[in-house]
């Protein structure tokens, strides 16, 4: 009882104390196109046309505004609640790993009184999380809601999906006959409401395009039960993704909706993209001198010296995380196959980005 209440209370607090204080922050920035001289958000008839590859964002700035015009403080409410959400969400999807096949064979869960070690770590990287100063602007800048409500969809859908193989896992191994019913049907609901929300996770940020990759990536990792399995799957996991897989056109054919004008080519871009990586990897670990924006130059030439070290140095991490990963497979060291996973996951979810 004590472990379903007390962690997401705990988030809750943590999340309104840190950010009750720009609650009466103004509109900046892109905020006045979005929401201040955005004709669209003032008409809720508008949203009857769900075309946009940004629909439910921009569909909960025009909630907003229907509940409170232009007062900000709504806003930046709503933005608290959605971190806040995450938050716990973070919680839920680190105590779900633990409960998977692969953790549970592979540890020796060590005992703290009153809760497990497993516990204590899905809260201590919930509330890092939450309090994480690099999770400022996603939260204060009202329009990175964007962001920040993708992810809600994103790391929703992923954990009703393990709940979902979790249960199907236990109802092929630890359930009587007849109590399978009723465990068909639950899995069914985790299922169909996983799969809900990575469509409207689709519908909210391009970014989230990746989420198929990283449900497959995860069952193969943590859900999978024998060598063989991990090697060459089966028809039945393909039935799991293919649904899943199904989604990704969704993005692709959706009306893109504005974004700001930029003169810069998508290679210049992504060169200078692999600087910017790095900065992202740096405030990570060390979060100080922190932007709102941050004024990088742009590079022309992936030969230009700080592009070609910073991608090296990219590959070197990633690569590495790669090898971590498969001799972790191999020896069965679970602290290394999370951490690898980890930094994976960093990449493939940057990707779009």
């Amino acid at each position: 009882m004590y472990k379903k209440t007390i962690a997401p209370f705990i988030i809750i607090v943590v999340g309104f104390l840190i950010y009750s204080n720009t609650l009466t922050s103004p509109f900046i920035f892109d905020d006045l196109s979005n929401i201040v001289r955005n004709l669209r958000i003032k008409d809720l008839s508008n949203f009857l046309d769900i075309s946009g590859t940004r629909y439910i964002g921009h569909l909960s700035f025009a909630l907003n505004y229907y509940l409170g015009e232009l007062n900000p403080s709504g806003y930046h409410l709503v933005n608290i609640l959605i971190h806040i959400i995450n938050g716990i969400l973070v919680y839920l999807l680190v105590g779900l790993t633990f409960k998977t096949p692969v953790m549970v064979d592979k540890q020796s869960v060590c005992k703290i009184p009153w809760f497990s070690a497993s516990y204590w770590i899905a809260l201590t990287s919930a509330i890092i999380f939450i309090t994480h100063p690099i999770q400022t602007q996603t939260v204060v800048y009202i329009t990175q809601r964007l962001a920040s409500l993708a992810t809600l969809f994103y790391l929703l859908a992923l954990a009703l999906y393990i709940k979902a193989r979790l249960l199907w896992i236990n109802s092929e191994t630890e359930v009587k006959v007849e109590n399978r019913v009723n465990y068909i049907r639950s899995i069914l609901t985790f299922y169909i409401l996983s799969l809900l929300s990575a469509i409207l996770a689709m519908k909210t940020k391009e970014m989230t395009f990746t989420l198929p990759f990283i449900i497959i990536l995860y069952d193969f990792t943590f859900l999978t039960t024998s060598k063989q399995q991990r090697v060459t799957g089966n028809k039945r996991r393909f039935l799991y993704f293919l649904p899943f897989l199904l989604t990704l056109p969704i993005i692709p054919f959706s009306k893109a909706d504005a974004v700001p004008a930029t003169t810069i080519t998508w290679l210049e871009y992504l060169f200078t993209q692999f600087r910017v990586i790095l900065t992202y990897i740096r405030l990570l670990f060390l979060p100080i001198n922190q932007s709102l924006v941050y004024d990088y130059p742009v590079y022309h030439s992936f030969f230009e010296p700080q592009v070609y070290l910073s991608f090296l140095l990219l590959l070197i991490i990633f690569t590495l995380a790669i090898y971590i990963y498969l001799r972790s497979w191999k020896t069965g060291n679970i602290c290394g196959l999370l951490v690898a996973f980890g930094v994976i996951w960093f990449f493939v979810t940057i990707s779009i980005e």
